[in-house]
């Protein structure tokens, strides 16, 4: 059986942000084709292929994050927002929040030493510490208000201190330019769920599954 394959480029997401990345298809005939007669079926299967992009989507992104970023993909998927498929809208919408700089605490292994603080924010580089540095007793310990937080004073009396924080998700994909290549992932999976959609639907009409 020759399969129908699908031109990659039907499979486009719309510029809107840098930081939203709108998915949705366009040139679907090898796929109404496959179908043979049960048209109706159409939207339905390409809000499937769509949202299995979009959860594609949202896995890829806190991946190709956490390669840099030393924060768990747990904590960088907090700052993903996605807006599903309809049978009706036939597009999604992936959110990448612009978000205040984290907290110290928010990545790992920031640890106080009898130096500092010690912690890592970039997994390309080594662990650096903040002289003086302190961190605050975790929640429901003592001094509740602190929350595990770093701190540093900024004078010499105790206080005022600053509260030390990171880098955001959202800076480390943008800095780092992760846009394109992601654009392009989405599209090749986006692809390759209507091409699933084809094949499986020319083994149906052919009475093999």
């Amino acid at each position: 059986m020759c399969q129908s394959q699908l031109p990659i480029e039907l499979a486009r997401q719309t510029l809107t942000r840098l930081d939203e990345m709108q998915i949705t298809i366009e040139g679907t005939k090898d796929l109404e084709r496959s179908l043979k007669g049960a048209e109706r079926k159409m939207p339905q299967q390409l809000n499937s292929a769509i949202n299995k992009t979009l959860t594609f989507t949202q896995s890829r992104k806190a991946k190709e994050i956490a390669q840099r970023l030393n924060m768990t993909q747990k904590n960088i998927k907090k700052n993903l927002r996605k807006i599903k498929s309809t049978r009706t809208t036939l597009t999604a919408i992936s959110r990448l929040v612009a978000t205040k700089r984290p907290s110290l605490k928010d990545f790992k292994g920031t640890r106080q030493t009898r130096r500092g603080v010690s912690y890592k924010i970039d997994n390309r580089k080594g662990r650096q510490v903040i002289p003086g540095g302190f961190m605050g007793p975790k929640p429901g310990v003592k001094a509740e208000r602190l929350y595990g937080h770093a701190f540093k004073r900024t004078g010499k009396k105790r206080t005022p201190i600053t509260r030390l924080d990171g880098v955001s998700p959202w800076a480390i994909y943008t800095i780092n330019k992760l846009d394109p290549a992601m654009r392009k992932q989405v599209q090749e999976r986006l692809a390759k769920e209507i091409n699933e959609k084809v094949r499986v639907n020319i083994l149906r009409s052919q009475g093999l599954i």
